[in-house]
Order: C-alpha cells, then structure tokens, then sequence
C-alpha cells in the first residue's frame, strides 16, 4: 500500500510508504498471525530556500492469535491494528526524543509538529497560531496593581480647562498695592502616554492571569493621556497585531506603528523572552513561517528601543530562571527588564516616568561573572 501525505499550506512534504509480511500457523482450533509491520517516512523540510530530506523507517512485529478464517483472508481485526500502528508512527514522528519532527524533544533545531510545546525551544510550529486575547474586565484581587500604576503620571499645564491661580493671584495683588487682580492657568493633566506591547500564547500561556489583570488596570486607569495595546508572539517582527488572534488583517507594520507613536510615549513590553536563538538572532527566524521577513527580531526589538526615550520589559518568569534562557539573557541588555510583579511593576514605573531612566543590567549566563 502506498500513499503520500501532505500538510496543507505548508513548507513540510511527508511521503509515506506503508506495507506488512505476515506468517500464519495453527494453534489448536485458532490460528496464530505473525505480522510484521514497516514504514519508510520521507519527510522533505524546506528551511529558507534550503531543502532537508529526512529517511525514517519503522518496523513493528505483533502477534495476534484469532480463529482460523473461513475464507483464508486476513480478519478485520488484523487490519485494524495495523492502521493503529501506522497513524501512532505518522503521529508521533520524534516525539518526547532528540528526532528534529515531532513535540516535546530535546532537537536543537527541532520543528515542532502537533502536540504542546515541552522544551521552549522549537525553531519552527507547523500549526495555525491563533491565541486568545488577554481579558480587560478581571476583577483586580488586589489592590497594589493600580496602587503601583498611580505613580505612572507626568503632570504637565496645557491648553484646556482652566483654574484659579491662588499663589499668582496673591502675589500679582500685592504688586498693584492692593487692587485684586485675579490669575488663572490651565489646569495639571497626565501627560504619559503608554505604549503596551504583550507577548501571547505559547509559554505565555500559564501567565494569562496576571497579565489580564495588569491590562485591566491599565484599562480602567482614567489618568492617562493615551493607552494603546498590541500583541506579538515570542518577539516584534515586521508587524504586530490588535488581538492575540494574530491575524494579518487586523494588525499594523512595525514601521508604521513607529511613526504613529513618537518618542515621547512609554513603552512597556510584556513577555518572557524564551524563544528558539534563531527567533531572535536569523533572518526569516519567526517561528510561523507565514510571517517569515528578513530582517532578525533582535534588529527589530534594538529599532524599538532606539526609538523611544523610556522603555522596560516585564518578565513574568522567575528572575532566577532569567539566566537559564540566552534569549532572555540578550534582551535584557537591550531593555531594562523586572520581573512581573507589584514590586517589579513599581520598579518599571520609576523608570518609564521618574528623574532618571531604568538602567539596563545585562543577564550574566549560569557560573559566568560579570568583569
């Protein structure tokens, strides 16, 4: 039996040849069904414009012991159990091992096909990537959230509203010797406007809580001069996107997205920075190959911060386990990175608003020391 199957809209070909050899003798009044079972597995992989052909044959021996059929023909049964064999293998191809295909091995190149992710570092996902919007109605558990974002204000005078100048009134009646001569001026406003840019699904995933809470703060926070989200996955490419579907009519270029937003707004990245080194480092290195550009992400995420005056990320994994990622380690270079939490969230407020700018303190590797 031979067939050839293919992922849809996909840069990965599967050819499949599937066959089985069988013996049978007799047992009593039953009959005894040696089977062996083979799969040869071609799978082509297109990686860039460079093709990798990859062999993988299967054999599988079963014995299955049945009553002698009447017609000689091998029963149902044994064909069923064969096709389980066969879909288990063309399912599972490398999965949980160091195989390049599969999900959940340990391939430093590995493509991940089905399943979830295991490792945190696939280089590429055959799959649609669609994910769910972080939620903007949570009701807060707590209150230090919007007690930290509070302190994210620059209050400026500008045109608008005005109100009595109680100090300049008093000092502009004593200089006319009495006669009262009212001063008003416009009124202090916030003038931080905040710039949200969220990492979604994937390893995001156990982190969907507290990143909906802190955007439903933001959400309900009245004080600031203009608020805008956008979502990516694992690292900013050429575009990011409204809603964590990530679909590409509902998203903006990167580019535009700079021009649209000047240098005076903050910027605020949430994300755990974990990602396959050649998502950030390589060119055509997202791992949705739908999305594939040349420039890097790293050249993309040094644009961002290049571009605006004040800028932090917001880790939500464990500052111990920082040092664990490489990727983590190099963008932390590029940002001032706390951890997502109230005391790290006050951290990053201080530097998107205070005196002075957050000061980036590069990751140092495990057992590395710092010259």
């Amino acid at each position: 039996n031979n067939s050839s199957r293919c992922i849809p809209n996909s840069k990965v070909s599967v050819f499949i040849t599937t066959g089985y050899q069988f013996s049978i003798r007799g047992v009593g009044n039953s009959c005894e069904i040696i089977v062996l079972s083979y799969c040869n597995i071609f799978v082509e992989v297109w990686v860039g414009r460079c093709p990798t052909i990859v062999k993988i044959r299967c054999t599988v021996t079963i014995t299955v012991r049945t009553p002698i059929p009447v017609s000689g023909r091998i029963p149902r049964c044994v064909n069923a159990i064969i096709n389980g064999i066969i879909y288990s293998i063309i399912v599972r191809i490398g999965t949980g091992c160091k195989s390049p295909y599969g999900h959940g091995g340990q391939h430093p190149t590995g493509i991940r096909v089905g399943g979830s992710s295991g490792g945190r570092s696939a280089m590429k996902v055959y799959e649609d990537r669609q994910f769910s919007d972080y939620r903007t109605d949570v009701a807060l558990d707590t209150r230090n959230v919007k007690l930290a974002l509070r302190r994210l204000r620059q209050l400026t005078r500008t045109d608008g509203p005005e109100e009595l100048d109680i100090e300049g009134t008093i000092e502009k009646t004593c200089k006319e010797a009495g006669e009262i001569e009212l001063i008003f001026r416009p009124k202090r406003k916030n003038d931080v406007r905040l710039l949200l840019l969220m990492d979604v699904g994937g390893t995001m995933d156990p982190y969907f809580e507290p990143v909906s809470r802190l955007l439903t703060a933001l959400h309900e926070e009245r004080g600031l001069r203009d608020f805008k989200a956008y979502y990516f996955h694992n690292c900013v490419y050429e575009r990011v996107y409204e809603t964590g579907r990530l679909l590409r009519s509902e998203s903006i270029m990167t580019a535009d997205l700079l021009r649209t937003y000047g240098e005076r707004w903050k910027l605020m990245v949430i994300g755990d920075a974990a990602m396959h080194p050649t998502e950030l480092n390589s060119a055509r290195g997202n791992i949705n190959f739908r999305n594939e550009t040349e420039t890097s992400g790293a050249a993309w995420l040094d644009r961002i911060e290049r571009h605006f005056d004040r800028s932090v990320w917001l880790n939500p994994d464990r500052p111990v386990e920082w040092a664990m990622s490489s990727t983590c380690r190099q963008i932390s270079a590029m940002f001032p990175m706390y951890h997502l939490s109230v005391n790290g969230l006050e951290e990053g407020v201080k530097g998107l608003v205070g005196a002075r700018p957050a000061i980036k303190r590069p990751i140092m590797a495990p057992g590395s020391s710092q010259l």
